[in-house]
């Protein structure tokens, strides 16, 4: 009885992590939409780094950036995942019926933009629990995943036609302080 009691309570423990974590799955057509937007001011509601406009229309955009430079600091990698129009974004570069597109650059020494490259996709599916979020922009070879702590994120590029392919992983030195910061009454 004992054992029974013991096991119970430890699948009920695990419920309640797996429960602490909402887990969301939001797909983003590649056409910006004529509908108005709606802006999440407040990252707790979703987490940090869910969608937080929806849906996107001519003026807005959102993105997920990611960047990082070799200790030297003669080498960096930045890839960012954009839904966002040109009018709503200015560096995006997309067209109205192409939101949803993946953009690398890689510099190297005597090359500051060895690679500068956008690849649209066809539709964003972006998963989020936690504070963290997964995104895979479909058709470009161009996804991320992420820890619901956010402490680890790997991005993952296989693009056959320009020969991209690999991984690049981020560990967090520390823990996230977004709330230690603004305190939990950001409402």
């Amino acid at each position: 009885m004992h054992r029974l009691i013991a096991g119970i309570s430890c699948v009920l423990w695990l419920a309640v992590l797996v429960s602490s974590y909402r887990y969301h799955i939001e797909t983003i057509p590649a056409a910006q939409s004529n509908l108005a937007s709606i802006a999440q001011y407040v990252s707790k509601h979703n987490g940090l780094d869910a969608p937080h406009v929806t849906p996107i229309n001519e003026s807005a955009y959102d993105w997920w950036y990611f960047d990082t430079y070799s200790n030297d600091l003669k080498y960096s990698v930045v890839v960012v995942f954009f839904n966002a129009p040109a009018t709503g974004f200015a560096l995006s570069g997309a067209p109205a019926n192409d939101i949803t597109e993946a953009y690398l650059f890689l510099s190297v020494p005597g090359q500051p933009f060895l690679i500068q490259q956008n690849i649209s996709a066809t539709e964003a599916t972006v998963d989020y629990a936690g504070n963290g979020a997964s995104g895979d922009w479909k058709g470009s070879g161009f996804s991320f995943t992420g820890e619901p702590d956010m402490s680890e994120y790997t991005i993952s590029i296989d693009y056959p036609e320009l020969a991209y392919k690999g991984t690049l992983s981020f560990k967090s030195v520390c823990a996230s302080c977004f709330l230690q910061v603004f305190g939990d009454d950001m409402d």
